[in-house]
């Protein structure tokens, strides 16, 4: 995994949060967060620890449907800018579309493409070898996103 590639570290308030609500003993893990710096929003951390964080939290958990769980946990906070821009936005079409122009400020390597057709969403991501990490994260992503259409539609 490389360590050059980041992503906001709002995306640790998810992990923070998800903590917090489901009374979790992780106090090693916050602690490390905090340590590293990458509790503060508006800030990037690297993906490496992210993932590092997602398998640190599942060894504690144990929980097989942990990507599950933290992807429907996400809240606009845990987007950054990308989220509340997302939410002053009236239709989803101009959402989508808002996520593909500013998703870099959530992820470096935001290259995702949306698309609405046939009344389905579909989001695409081109191969990128920096951004190759854990299922776990994959999870957080794809659940996350349908979570976060999920709360703008209503």
């Amino acid at each position: 995994m490389h360590n050059y590639f980041y992503i906001a570290s709002d995306l640790a308030g998810l992990l923070t949060s998800y903590i917090r609500d489901q009374g979790i003993h992780a106090d090693s893990l916050l602690e490390r967060m905090q340590r590293d710096g990458n509790n503060e929003p508006g800030k990037r951390m690297s993906y490496e620890h992210w993932c590092e964080y997602l398998e640190t939290l599942y060894a504690i958990t144990g929980d097989r449907k942990l990507g599950i769980s933290l992807g429907l946990s996400v809240k606009p906070s845990h987007c950054g800018v990308l989220g509340y821009l997302s939410l002053n936005c009236e239709y989803l079409g101009e959402a989508l579309l808002r996520f593909e122009r500013y998703q870099r400020l959530l992820y470096e390597g935001g290259l995702g493409a949306a698309e609405v057709k046939m009344g389905r969403i579909r989001f695409t991501w081109p191969f990128h070898e920096a951004s190759l990490g854990i299922a776990l994260s994959d999870e957080v992503l794809v659940y996350g996103m349908a979570n976060f259409v999920a709360q703008m539609i209503g």
